[in-house]
């Protein structure tokens, strides 16, 4: 069963737009969510602590901003205007965390 089966649209289609690039040192997050020039990411975890493994998610927010030269950069510092955005995103990336039909699909993906 794909992740994205049974989840609520938004996250089926964030699902579908997130992709793990493999290789390089940094994580790459299991999903993003956007909206405008905010993002919220989820990262996967997995721990040790004696013999039980576990995995524990973090959520990152950052918003994207052109600097002086044209480069982009990233802040979580926000602006007026971002604060909704934010709280958008962070929604979306908490609807992810806690939907029961999206952990029972990853649980049938294992």
């Amino acid at each position: 069963m794909a992740k994205y089966e049974g989840a609520p649209p938004e996250i089926a289609e964030a699902i579908k737009q997130s992709t793990i690039i493999p290789g390089g040192n940094m994580p790459q997050p299991e999903i993003t969510f956007r909206h405008g020039l905010c993002s919220a990411s989820i990262f996967e975890n997995e721990f040790t602590r004696g013999e039980e493994k576990f995995t524990v998610r973090t959520v990152t927010f950052q918003r994207s901003y052109l600097d002086k030269d044209g480069n982009w950069q990233t802040t979580n510092s926000l602006k007026t205007n971002d604060i909704p955005k934010t709280v958008l995103v962070l929604n979306k990336a908490y609807e992810f965390l806690t939907s029961n039909s999206f952990a029972d699909a990853c649980a049938d993906a294992e």
